[in-house]
């Protein structure tokens, strides 16, 4: 089952931006229909999320620098705060604690639709806005 259906009202009108996005998706979605007993397969799917996502942001974040973005600053803590989370609840799916998986499967799925909706449709309309001139 999807946990996460690509559809228009997450395309942010930058083909690689959306491109990207739907590889997010895609790994969440594989996240989500993973076995939760099957640990090994959990963490490779994690690992290759978190890197993803790093490799994904910071691509955001270099578009945002050179197009001299004013919230970049804002943007980018909130990508560190991501991977942050993302990595103390890894950590605690390790130690063996309860829920987890499901507050990870919570936090993938709300903030990456959140996220997408609304930071990164505001900064690609300033990338597209800067780069037509």
């Amino acid at each position: 089952m999807k946990l996460i259906e690509w559809n228009e009202s997450l395309s942010v009108s930058v083909d690689s931006f959306d491109m990207e996005h739907k590889e997010l998706i895609k790994m969440i979605n594989e996240f989500n229909s993973s076995e939760k007993s099957k640990i090994d397969k959990i963490f490779e799917i994690l690992d290759g999320l978190i890197h993803y996502s790093d490799f994904h942001f910071k691509n955001e974040e270099r578009f945002m620098k050179q197009s001299n973005y004013k919230f970049y600053e804002e943007h980018k803590a909130q990508h560190e705060r991501f991977i942050s989370t993302i990595n103390k609840l890894k950590k605690q799916y390790i130690e063996g604690r309860p829920f987890v998986y499901t507050k990870i499967n919570r936090l993938l799925k709300t903030w990456l639709i959140e996220h997408i909706k609304k930071c990164d449709k505001k900064y690609a309309e300033h990338l597209i806005k800067t780069y037509k001139h």
